[in-house]
C-alpha cells in the first residue's frame, strides 16, 4: 500500500470520531455524538467553534490533527530528520530492514548464499517444490506417475488415492465427481451404496448436494414448494418476507414510517442527513464552520 493511500484512509477514518484529551493529557478517540455533528478535516484542529491549519514540517503528514514523519524520516521534536538505510535495505517507518536475499549483519546487509532450485524467504532459503533440503542444497524428489510435487513431498491426483510409493485410480460412478482420492454424488443426486441415484426436484426448487430447498418466495410443505404472499411494500426473504426500507411490519403488512424532512430511512427507523441533527421527531441544520465536515447522526 502506497503512503497516498494511507494518508487517504488514515484521513477518511479521523472522520468519524473526535479525538479529545484523556485524563492522562494524552490524546484519546470517543465515539461521535448521535445527533449530527461536525469534525475537522484533516490538517485542521477543532479550536472552539472553528478549525486551525495544523503545522506540518517537511517529510511528515497530517492524521487528523495531528503530523506523523514519512517513512525514512523520526521524529525529532517538531521536526522530521532521516534515518540512515544502508545499501541492499529500505525504509520501514522510522526503521529499516534488509531486502529480500539479506540479512541484517550490524547496520548493513549481506548477501545470503541461495542454491540453485531455491528461492529467498527474508533472510533465509527454501528448496523450489519438488525438491528437499540436503544440508546447503536442493535435491529433487521422486514423483511417481498420476502424482504432482508439493514442498518436499508428493500428494496423488484427484481421482487417485496413494497405494505405497504410487497412486492407483479410484472407481468413479455415473453422475459423480472426484475429490482428492473420494467421489461425490453431482448436485441433484443422492449415493446409494456405489452409485448415484437422482433426488425427486419439485416445481420451484432447486436441488443442494442430495437434497433441495425452495426457491425464494416459497416455503417447503412436505414433497413441495408452496408459495407466500408478499405485501405490498415488503420483499421476499427465502420463505418469509421484510418491509422495504422506509416501511414497518404490523401485522401481515407494511406501513409507511414518518420520515421528517432533512432524513433519510434506514430500516424501519430514520437519520438525519449531513450537517443537520436530530431534535425530537425533526431535524435540525448545524453550523458546520470553514474546513470542517458535516457528520450524520444515528438514527
Amino acid at each position: 500500500m502506497s503512503e497516498t493511500t494511507c494518508q487517504t484512509i488514515i484521513g477518511f477514518l479521523f472522520l468519524v470520531m473526535i479525538v479529545v484529551p484523556s485524563a492522562s493529557g494524552q490524546e484519546a478517540a470517543r465515539p461521535a455524538p448521535t445527533d449530527g455533528y461536525w469534525v475537522c478535516d484533516n490538517g485542521y484542529r477543532q479550536v472552539q467553534d472553528h478549525c486551525d491549519p495544523v503545522n506540518v514540517p517537511p517529510h511528515a503528514w497530517a492524521v487528523g490533527d495531528r503530523w506523523v514523519c514519512s517513512s525514512g524520516f523520526r521524529r525529532v521534536g517538531d521536526q522530521c530528520d532521516p534515518i540512515t538505510v544502508p545499501p541492499h535495505a529500505k525504509a520501514l517507518g522510522e526503521q529499516w530492514v534488509c531486502e529480500n536475499g539479506y540479512r541484517k549483519n550490524a547496520e548493513r546487509c549481506e548477501e545470503i548464499g541461495v542454491p540453485p532450485h531455491a528461492w529467498t524467504v527474508g533472510d533465509e532459503w527454501t528448496c523450489d517444490s519438488g525438491y528437499k533440503r540436503v544440508n546447503d542444497h536442493c535435491e529433487q524428489i521422486d514423483v511417481p506417475a498420476h502424482a504432482s510435487a508439493s514442498g518436499e513431498r508428493w500428494v496423488c491426483n484427484s481421482g487417485y488415492k496413494r497405494v505405497g510409493d504410487r497412486c492407483d485410480p479410484i472407481g468413479v460412478p455415473p453422475h459423480a465427481s472426484a475429490v482428492g482420492d473420494q467421489w461425490v454424488c453431482d448436485e441433484g443426486y443422492r449415493r446409494t451404496g456405489d452409485r448415484c441415484e437422482q433426488t425427486g426436484l419439485p416445481p420451484n426448487a432447486w436441488a443442494v448436494g442430495d437434497d433441495w430447498v425452495c426457491n425464494n418466495g416459497y416455503k417447503r410443505v412436505r414433497d413441495k414448494c408452496d408459495q407466500i404472499k408478499v405485501p405490498p411494500h415488503a420483499t421476499a426473504v427465502r420463505d418469509d418476507w421484510v418491509c422495504t426500507s422506509g416501511y414497518r411490519k404490523v401485522g401481515d403488512r407494511c406501513e409507511a414510517v414518518d420520515i421528517p424532512r432533512h432524513a433519510s430511512a434506514i430500516g424501519e427507523r430514520w437519520v438525519c442527513d449531513n450537517g443537520y441533527r436530530k431534535v425530537g421527531d425533526r431535524c435540525e441544520r448545524i453550523n458546520v464552520p470553514p474546513h470542517a465536515t458535516a457528520v450524520a447522526g444515528a438514527p
